[in-house]
């Protein structure tokens, strides 16, 4: 049995969108405004420290902040167990969802209309890159056989040929086809 273990992992960065640009632009006019209040108190209390020690404080805020928005998933397959991390910033892991691929229910790449989240979906885990509903996958899965949950990912094609022999065999059929 040596030979017959799979292993795959991915690492997709998700690039900033024009919100996390609005925030970040945002939390540097707080920034602003926070050391000029701390100027302004400073006068009014007569403390000259009072500024250098809120600029500290924005600037250390303001850098983690700026890192929060640093963001990758990490897809990991092995023998069937589907793993998804995010990493914050390089240096922070936080597991998204882990499940069986013998629990997936349905499988098919994101396009117009594709995923429905209505009655009986319990979350959505949004992992991935995507452009116009287009470069990515959902997976419909249940753990526990009662709630349904979605998984929104970007795999690229080395974990797609991985994960399609531990695949339910209808699940298969229909997001691959006889391929």
């Amino acid at each position: 049995m040596f030979g017959n273990d799979v292993f795959v992992e991915y690492l997709i960065k998700r690039r900033r969108t024009a919100s996390d640009w609005a925030l970040q632009i945002g939390a540097v006019v707080l920034a602003i405004v926070v050391v000029w209040l701390s100027f302004y108190a400073a006068i009014m209390l007569n403390i000259p420290m009072i500024p250098y020690f809120v600029i500290i404080g924005v600037i250390y805020g303001l850098y983690r902040i700026w890192m929060m928005f640093n963001l990758e998933f990490e897809y990991s397959f092995t023998n069937g167990d589907i793993t998804v991390d995010k990493i914050i910033a390089k240096r922070k892991r936080k597991r998204v969802v882990s499940f069986d691929a013998k629990n997936i229910l349905e499988m098919k790449e994101v396009g117009a209309n594709t995923v429905s989240t209505g009655n009986g979906i319990a979350n959505v885990y949004r992992a991935g890159e995507f452009k116009n509903g287009t470069n990515g996958w959902y997976i419909l899965f249940s753990r526990d056989g009662a709630n349904r949950n979605v998984l929104l990912f970007s795999p690229n094609e080395k974990v797609l040929t991985a994960m399609k022999p531990f695949l339910p065999v209808k699940v298969r059929l229909d997001a691959f086809g006889r391929n």
